[in-house]
């Protein structure tokens, strides 16, 4: 039973990890694919810009900010506001995403044009193919039971990264429209196009480029992601000075957002900044597991010189699932007592 819930954990965390890593690949292949088929009059605007609810106060909840922006490529132009879901875990948790969908109710602000406005807006859902049975039930079921109401078109994409024959069995990403039409005469082409289904092959040199200085997307990662992204990519180099294993979590920070990252720079400007909670969390998670130790004003010591790890995902994931379970048990004796 130990072992079972083990294992369980363990999988789960791999899997987030994973799809967080696949969502950063299909906001750079979506960037790069609509900047090269200009025929479909669609752009990738970024995937971080704020939305201002129009009419909303602050404290009323009024920044929005999705996933990922596209816009038609008029003066005038159509938005579309796409929230994407990278694991749904069943058909109630499914009903509570697409309810926060009705916040895209309202006019918004914030797009890239001179005004700020759009003409109008799509709703944009974009669950993984797996997910799409579940979503179209809980959308079938909050509507029957007139729980939901969307003024806005509200389309479904689903995505997937997957292998396909067409490229040799290399990673595919596969977006599909699913739900929903676009019937305006621009988008003719950009309907027929995600009918069908668009591949996208993630070796293109431009994507395999980005990925080397594009780490995170604006979604909080898992903190596993994180811990690999550090120990593998970063720390092993930034901190192995004269055999010197220690550093800071604001120099690290610091470092990160010194990277010309294809998804930090929005067409408004606006910059992406890797969080600093996010490395903390990742830096103490790593100290819980033993491969750190936090040493006095905030310097962490890295223990590259005493760990040898061939498979880093697989270490960091059983690591920290057997850490949590060991911390379950803990609160739990606690309260018995």
């Amino acid at each position: 039973m130990k072992n079972e819930r083990l294992n369980e954990l363990f999988d789960v965390k791999k899997t987030e990890l994973d799809r967080y890593y696949q969502i950063k690949l299909l906001n750079l292949g979506l960037k790069f694919y609509f900047d090269e088929k200009k025929d479909l009059n669609c752009k990738f605007v970024g995937s971080e810009i704020n939305l201002k609810r129009e009419g909303r106060t602050a404290n009323e909840g009024d920044i929005l900010t999705p996933d990922i922006i596209l816009q038609t490529r008029e003066k005038n132009p159509i938005g579309f506001a796409i929230e994407l879901k990278s694991s749904l875990s069943n058909t109630e948790s499914t009903k509570e995403e697409l309810l926060k969908m009705q916040r895209y109710n309202d006019n918004l602000i914030g797009w890239a044009t001179e005004n700020q406005k759009v003409r109008e807006h799509k709703i944009v859902f974009g669950p993984r193919f797996e997910d799409s049975g579940k979503v179209k039930e809980a959308f079938k079921q909050l509507t029957e039971n007139k729980k939901i109401k969307l003024v806005k078109q509200f389309l479904i994409w689903d995505w997937a990264l997957t292998q396909s024959l067409k490229f040799q069995k290399k990673e595919t990403i596969i977006l599909m429209q699913t739900s929903g039409e676009l019937l305006e005469n621009d988008l003719k082409k950009l309907n027929a196009r995600l009918k069908e289904g668009i591949e996208i092959d993630t070796t293109d040199v431009r994507i395999s480029t980005s990925l080397e200085s594009t780490k995170f997307t604006r979604k909080r990662p898992p903190v596993e992601y994180t811990m690999l992204e550090l120990w593998e990519n970063i720390l092993s180099r930034f901190c192995n000075y004269n055999n010197n294993y220690t550093t800071t979590v604001d120099k690290v920070t610091d470092f990160l957002n010194s990277f010309e990252s294809a998804l930090m720079t929005n067409t408004d400007g606006n910059k992406f900044k890797i969080r600093k909670e996010w490395i903390e969390e990742a830096f103490d998670k790593l100290v819980e597991i033993e491969l750190a130790e936090r040493k006095e004003h905030d310097l962490y010591y890295f223990k590259f010189d005493k760990y040898n790890i061939r498979n880093t995902v697989d270490y960091i994931c059983r690591a920290t699932a057997k850490a949590d379970i060991k911390k379950y048990r803990a609160k739990n004796q606690k309260k018995l007592k």
